[in-house]
């Protein structure tokens, strides 16, 4: 009898030494006030209309989704354990187990919205706080809060998500840290996150205010568009420009690592994750009690960024790098989340597209690539070739072309500053160049057009050019412009009728395929209005002849050159900005100047495409 009471005497003293510390975190006053004191202000972007644009989650508490009878609680093999899984259910279970909310995170439409939103109910959001030490930094400490949100919509679309910010304290105990104040904030973002002295972020009281990226929820210190620079950053642009909504959060202090299943939220040792297990990008997140900064906050937090990248805002012409770089990352996901779902029709379109272009190379003829004669029928493959030897030898004459770009650049650059920063040019704009539908058209308008009428400048240059060359004179590149300046009416006629047309037809949605033959038939009427000597209607005209009959080829050829010519820029910009540390407002000039010698390249290719069609014609 003594016996068994000693044993169960022993018991209840290791319980109470192993769960001590939990409870006390639970117990002590100081504790919940220190949490509750700090607790952060998470602005996010409203959402005026369900399922409609804006963030549609909120931080929630897990008992959303414990307990309820849509929700499975799957092992390693994808087998159902449970149905319906409690906190105690999740209790010390391994790496592998997963719980499996309702719905398919690779096709998520609008139900994992509707769902949160049903589930919620009209709670309060809420936060978990955490009380953690660092056994690697005796003397400080910090308090950790964890939202979870039901989903995450971004690039990586997966079930639930764990995200964090994170206050620390040179202090030893709560009450101690109640009286020093902080000197750090930590936030994160996706696998890795950004830190700042405390005297630098912005407060409300001694509450931090963070900003939630719409969709992928990554915390930021400011409003504004960042860009992601590898896996510690991301893979993505992080959005917070519209974050306008703020969120005063219910706080919910959190033990330790429980010791039992019957302890409350013993949901912290569960070592699974919270999402559907899909490949790569989508899958589940683990919970907090499995990531690195529970158990050694400040060594996580000394491992941190001091600065995000942000994207200007602001854009010269043609394509912005920070757009580009965005556009492409999202496409880029959408098209990798295709081929997870889809393995086998991935890889035969890959197989598919090799062969169309290697079967186009071998179908052109290369040689010879004289580019003598100029004015002379070619094969695709000795165009890209005579383009090559015609612009080495004649390289500054065709840079000084191509140098009508930096006036364009710095009186677009100067015009959208007047626009975006004096009110009283334009009181209907945002100010910062950001919100509402005329800004943006505008910036459309000055930078997209500026690109447009810059190429049409350099490419009947070009055009003036190889002419001369084409009759054995030499010309300068000031001699060409004289000549194009003479006909520039007809020429800003011509690309305005292109635009306009092009745009009427494409804002009807329906007459898109009409936008486009209408264009390709038209690209050609800068080297006609200037080697014809003819009026606009007249350029375009002539344009259209020799396109004729031929319009597939043009096509091809038009829309590969054109490319190669619009995104030499945006491609720079983005080499520039993974390789180096220049500013980004560097990076858009550098990735704009670089048409001074890409665009003059590909008028030379059309300009001996149009060669070629008018021999054939003849």
């Amino acid at each position: 009898m003594i016996a068994a009471h000693r044993l169960a005497l022993a018991i209840l003293v290791l319980t109470v030494l192993v769960a001590g510390p939990a409870r006390a975190h639970m117990l002590q006053p100081a504790a919940r006030q220190l949490a509750e004191t700090y607790s952060p202000l998470l602005s996010l972007e409203p959402q005026p209309k369900p399922c409609g644009a804006g963030e549609a989650y909120r931080p929630t508490t897990v008992d959303i989704v414990l307990g309820r009878r849509d929700v499975l609680l799957r092992d390693p093999h994808g087998k159902v354990v449970k149905r319906a899984p409690t906190s105690s259910d999740l209790w010390a279970l391994a790496e592998g187990y997963y719980i499996d909310l309702p719905g398919n995170p690779l096709k998520p439409g609008c139900r994992y919205e509707r769902e949160f939103r049903n589930w919620n109910d009209g709670r309060p959001p809420s936060v978990y706080a955490h009380i953690a030490t660092d056994p690697s930094h005796p003397g400080k400490l910090s308090v950790q809060y964890w939202f979870y949100y039901t989903f995450n919509d971004f690039t990586d679309k997966h079930e639930s998500d764990w995200e964090m910010a994170q206050v620390d304290f040179d202090a030893s105990s709560a009450a101690e840290a109640l009286r020093k104040g902080p000197y750090e904030v930590d936030l994160s973002q996706h696998a890795g996150g950004e830190r700042s002295d405390w005297t630098d972020i912005q407060r409300q009281g001694t509450h931090p205010v963070i900003y939630d990226a719409t969709g992928s929820h990554a915390n930021y210190f400011n409003s504004a568009l960042y860009l992601g620079r590898g896996a510690r950053e991301g893979f993505g642009c992080d959005d917070t420009r519209k974050a306008t909504q703020r969120l005063q959060f219910q706080t919910v202090l959190l033990p330790d690592i429980p010791s039992s299943a019957s302890a409350p939220y013993a949901w912290l040792a569960f070592q699974g994750r919270w999402g559907q297990m899909e490949r790569g990008i989508n899958n589940g997140p683990t919970g907090p009690g499995v990531k690195e900064q529970w158990l050694t906050p400040i060594e996580w937090a000394d491992g941190l960024r001091t600065t995000s990248v942000e994207v200007p805002s602001g854009r010269a012409f043609g394509l912005s790098v920070g757009n580009f770089f965005c556009g492409a990352v999202s496409r880029g996901a959408i098209a990798l989340n295709w081929s997870l779902i889809h393995p086998v029709p991935f890889v035969a379109l890959l197989i598919l597209v090799l062969m169309g272009m290697l079967a186009s190379v071998a179908a052109t003829t290369w040689r010879p690539p004289d580019p003598q004669p100029v004015r002379m029928q070619r094969q695709g493959g000795q165009i890209f070739r005579a383009t090559t030897r015609i612009y080495a030898e004649h390289l500054p004459t065709f840079a000084a072309a191509g140098a009508i770009f930096v006036p364009v650049y710095l009186v677009g650059a100067g015009i959208q500053w007047v626009l975006f920063h004096i009110t009283s040019v334009a009181p209907l704009i945002a100010l910062d160049g950001r919100h509402g539908a005329v800004t943006a058209f505008l910036a459309v308008l000055i930078g997209g057009v500026g690109g447009l009428f810059a190429s049409v400048i350099a490419t009947a240059a070009v055009a003036v050019i190889l002419d001369e060359i084409d009759a054995g004179r030499r010309i300068l590149a000031g001699q060409a412009y004289r000549r194009v300046f003479r006909r520039l009416r007809p020429l800003a006629r011509g690309l305005a009728t292109e635009i306009i047309m092009v745009f009427l037809l494409t804002i009807t949605v329906v007459g898109i395929p009409f936008a486009v033959h209408r264009f390709i038939r038209w690209s050609l009427f800068a080297q006609a209005g200037m080697l014809d000597d003819v009026s606009a209607t007249e350029s375009l005209r002539r344009s259209s002849e020799l396109v004729r009959g031929r319009w597939w080829r043009t096509f091809g050829f038009t829309v590969l050159v054109d490319a190669l010519a619009v995104l030499s820029g945006p491609l720079l910009g983005v080499g520039l900005l993974l390789l180096t540390d220049h500013s980004l407002n560097f990076i858009n000039l550098a990735a704009s100047l670089v048409y001074t010698f890409t665009v003059p390249y590909a008028a030379i290719q059309l300009t001996l495409f149009y060669f070629d069609l008018e021999a054939r014609g003849s």
